[in-house]
């Protein structure tokens, strides 16, 4: 089981896409660690909506 869905993810990155830090956005969602975040950004402009599906 993954420890964030895949909404959580998408609201997240689009946090961080309007304009909110890294280190904010993982606060929020209680994510350990900001890479995650820009991990997910990453995915998510290289493969669009399907960069942040669980596989």
């Amino acid at each position: 089981m993954t420890k964030f869905s895949f909404e959580d993810k998408f609201r997240a990155v689009n946090m961080y896409l309007r304009g909110y830090g890294s280190n904010t956005v993982a606060k929020v969602y209680k994510v350990k660690n900001h890479s995650n975040i820009l991990m997910w950004v990453k995915r998510y402009q290289k493969y669009g909506i399907d960069g942040l599906k669980v596989r």
